[in-house]
């Protein structure tokens, strides 16, 4: 997977070298050309093997970032629906940074190298059309208006909170508890990380601050119109929830949707059980770290206290760790 390590990085590795190389050696233009060249034929002979290893590769590779409104979304679906698959977790906007490109990112074995699917959303209809026609598992993903519908607003609900939690953390930042847990959010503490990214995470998390300041426009004038936005968008779901109604289609059993608007803020009320199996051992999401900001803390309270907080803390309670299958 391209987040990791792999021959196919050889060629810039090479390149690298020749960097400070260049310091104390001229080099000719005969010999750019040849080292691009070389470079460029050692590059394509291992993109060609790593596509033959990938057709050889059955494995379900979920791409993650440790905490992510959309990836916890993606997986607790894998999760619930016990479809097997392998997380391979990343350091947190690393993808942005060097490739252009966010998470969750599914990776499925095929003709070739496979397919990709990026988009939380459009990863749930790929696993919809594979088991639509499952009496369990069709129910669970099957899309409707209403649900269509709510989509669109959680997905901006994600988008409003996200920027909420970024202001929250770069504005407190020279508090080494909230330092902490930036740290934390970004995945330098867990274990399945590979080291190199870490690393880079140490080095560039300044760089990282910055460029999402400005990509996500983290302010306190946006912070505060996103924060406005998540509360319209909450009372809505109070709204439909006022009837009575178990679930937000008021179906039987648990649906994607009501996963979806779970995971978009449990990045602030902090389940027990947020993230599943991937965080067994690891704290859970930022929210102990930005405890010590009473702002942030006003915010939780209103949340857990309304009755969509509460259904958030029931469905985590009730289903984050179990199955369709056992959950009958």
């Amino acid at each position: 997977v391209i987040m990791r390590i792999t021959l196919q990085v050889l060629p810039l590795l090479l390149l690298f070298i020749t960097l400070p190389y260049s310091i104390v050696h001229q080099f000719s233009i005969f010999e750019v050309l040849l080292v691009i060249s070389g470079l460029f034929v050692l590059r394509t002979i291992l993109v060609f093997y790593g596509l033959g290893a990938r057709a050889k590769d059955k494995r379900v590779i979920l791409e993650t970032i440790s905490i992510s409104h959309y990836v916890e979304k993606v997986r607790w679906c894998f999760d619930y629906l016990d479809i097997p698959y392998i997380e391979e977790e990343n350091v947190g906007i690393l993808g942005i940074f060097l490739l252009g490109r966010t998470v969750p990112q599914l990776n499925i074995p095929g003709m070739g190298s496979g397919v990709t699917i990026g988009n939380s959303s459009d990863i749930l209809r790929y696993l919809y059309g594979q088991h639509c026609l499952d009496e369990k598992l069709g129910p669970f993903l099957r899309p409707t208006h209403l649900s269509l519908s709510l989509e669109k607003k959680f997905d901006q609900l994600g988008v409003d909170i996200r920027r909420f939690c970024y202001f929250t953390l770069f504005s407190n930042s020279q508090n080494p508890i909230v330092h902490q847990g930036l740290m934390q959010a970004w995945g330098l503490y867990q274990p399945n990380i590979p080291q190199w990214q870490k690393l880079l995470l140490k080095l560039l998390s300044p760089v990282f601050v910055k460029l999402l300041t400005n990509r996500l426009k983290v302010t306190a004038e946006e912070s505060e119109r996103s924060l406005e936005n998540a509360h319209k968008i909450i009372e809505e779901v109070e709204s439909l929830l006022s009837d009575g109604r178990k679930f937000l289609l008021n179906t039987p059993q648990p649906t994607y949707i009501d996963f979806h608007f779970c995971s978009m803020v449990a990045v602030m009320t902090n389940p027990q059980s947020y993230g599943g199996r991937i965080f067994a051992q690891e704290p859970k999401t930022v929210a102990e770290y930005l405890s010590v900001v009473e702002p942030w803390n006003e915010e939780v309270r209103k949340i857990e206290e309304s009755v969509a907080g509460k259904f958030i803390i029931n469905v985590y309670k009730t289903f984050r760790m179990t199955t369709v299958q056992k959950s009958d």
